[in-house]
Formats: C-alpha cells, sequence, structure tokens
C-alpha cells in the first residue's frame, strides 16, 4: 500500500516539469518546400529594425533583413532583394551584455551581412558573409517570413557556408 501511495505522490512530481515544456512542431525538408511560397539560396545585406510586435511576446522587437537573391528553387521574385520580417530579443537600457533567459522561449534566428573573424590556433581567419537557405511565405505587405513563422523561425533558414578546409587555405590530399 506504502509503495502505491509512494507511487501516487512520486509520478506527478517526476513529470511535472514535462508538462512546463512547449511543444515545438516538426518541419522536415519536405513540409518546408511544400508550405513555401518561396524558396531561395539569398545572402543577406542590411538589417533594420521595424515597429512590428508579436502579441504575447513583449520581450521581442521586430526586424526586416534585406536579402540579396542568388539563386530561385521555388517561386518567383520581382528584381533581385527580398525584405523578410523576423525577431529579436528587445535590448535592455543600459546593459547590453545581460544575458537573458526565456522558459520555453523561441527558437530565433540571426543573419550575419559581414564576414566574421575566427580564431583557429594561432592562427586569425576570416569566415565568409554566410549564403542562406530560406523556406519563406509571403506576407500581405509583400515582405516574408518564415514558413515555421516567427516564433521558431531557426527551423527554415538553414545557413551554408563554405567548407572549412577552403576557408582555411588547406589543400587535400
Amino acid at each position: 500500500m506504502k509503495s502505491a501511495v509512494l507511487a501516487a505522490i512520486a509520478i506527478p512530481v517526476l513529470t511535472s516539469t514535462l508538462a512546463l515544456a512547449r511543444p515545438v512542431e516538426d518541419y522536415p525538408y519536405e513540409r518546408l518546400f511544400e508550405e513555401a511560397d518561396l524558396v531561395v539560396f539569398a545572402s543577406a545585406i542590411k538589417i533594420e529594425n521595424t515597429v512590428d510586435k508579436l502579441k504575447g511576446y513583449d520581450e521581442l522587437t521586430g526586424q526586416n533583413t534585406t536579402f540579396k537573391i542568388n539563386y530561385a528553387l521555388k517561386g518567383t521574385v520581382k528584381g533581385d532583394k527580398i525584405k523578410v520580417l523576423h525577431f529579436k530579443l528587445k535590448e535592455i537600457e543600459g546593459d547590453k551584455e545581460i544575458l537573458r533567459a526565456i522558459v520555453n522561449g523561441p527558437q530565433l534566428v540571426a543573419f550575419r551581412t559581414e564576414p566574421a573573424k575566427a580564431t583557429v590556433g594561432k592562427e586569425q581567419i576570416t569566415l565568409p558573409t554566410p549564403e542562406y537557405l530560406l523556406f519563406l511565405k509571403q506576407l500581405k505587405d509583400g515582405r516574408y517570413e518564415p514558413v515555421s513563422g516567427p516564433i521558431d523561425p531557426v527551423l527554415s533558414v538553414k545557413e551554408v557556408s563554405t567548407p572549412f578546409d577552403t576557408v582555411l587555405g588547406e589543400k587535400k590530399s
């Protein structure tokens, strides 16, 4: 009898943290491609803050990233540039170095518009600006957003990078 009582108490206590988890949908390539209005390889060239807000996420603020289209796999674009709406954490006034955690928070995405510096051993190298594979839906105002939506956009964005040995200039044997 005691073991049944202990089990009745222990099971809810041990599994209660699972109830806090936010479900995240699965976005395999097939689903991303099927649901996308536009699938492109593109390079980020400009990032601007917007006034866009996301209901229920006061700690987030909107951004438009302008991309130069390198190649379209699905859909058509007028011209060679598009704007993609996504969100970032708001900066904290007076202390930008503070790290913030949001329990079960969004999986946000950030884009690089410039090459990045890295140190490998004693050597400093420059990593080229990446190209991105983007799975996008068109918004009513003409901009795009990731297929997986504004909460988990990272699921619709794939960074394509140059092989590391090419960046280092090493010769393959």
